[in-house]
């Protein structure tokens, strides 16, 4: 079988990422902020609203009614899209490096931070988050993804970082795999681990024994 496009929606700005929660997408548009769009009907997508955030929307995740939005130099920035057409900012905490990834499990979140590594946020308060912890990585972190007890960090020319964050107060790295290229994004399902690695494709881990 060939896949086939089902739907084109042309965003205003350079698309960095995706992200679906139930009929909606969340597109990061780089310098233009997030964008909501309803994709009820996949043959006929349609903007719903968005906000220009003061960074550059590099990723986006999704829980509940709060999009939590990593924006580049203007850090991690939270905003309430329980009225999708009008999203409004709930909180920030601006990261010392350039923030391109996230993932929010529970009330903390994980933000890929660039050089400044691996930061862990308490956002219990969304109007007022905290940091809870960092760890430094020996790359450059791009993206990070969370499977029970362990984060998974793509740390660019350095490959894959593996943390133990049962206590994300006392987080430490556990496991490393130098892949052959560029790792700069990874998502975990279960204790599957995908990485995209540059021109070497996406690599598939293991991480059932996480050392």
């Amino acid at each position: 079988d060939t896949a086939q496009l089902v739907l084109l929606f042309d965003a205003p700005g350079l698309a960095s990422s995706v992200t679906i929660s139930g009929t909606r997408a969340y597109l990061g548009v780089y310098d233009a902020g997030f964008q909501i769009v309803d994709v009820s009907n996949p043959a006929s997508p349609s903007l719903v609203g968005g906000y220009d955030t003061p960074g550059l929307a590099m990723e986006i995740d999704v829980e509940g009614s709060l999009a939590y939005v990593a924006d580049g130099v203007s850090g991690l920035q939270i905003y309430n899209v329980s009225n999708p057409t009008f999203p409004t900012p709930v909180g920030n905490y601006d990261t010392p490096e350039f923030s391109l990834g996230v993932t929010v499990v529970g009330t903390t979140a994980y933000v890929a931070d660039y050089q400044g590594g691996l930061k862990i946020i308490n956002v219990s308060n969304p109007a007022s988050p905290s940091l809870i912890n960092f760890s430094d990585t020996p790359g450059s972190a791009y993206a990070v993804a969370v499977s029970g007890t362990i984060a998974c960090v793509a740390d660019g020319p350095a490959g894959l970082q593996v943390f133990d964050v049962s206590n994300p107060s006392a987080a430490f790295g556990i496991g490393t795999y130098d892949t052959p290229d560029f790792a700069s994004d990874v998502i975990a399902v279960g204790s599957l681990v995908l990485v995209a690695d540059g021109a070497t494709g996406v690599l598939a881990f293991d991480a059932s024994v996480p050392t």
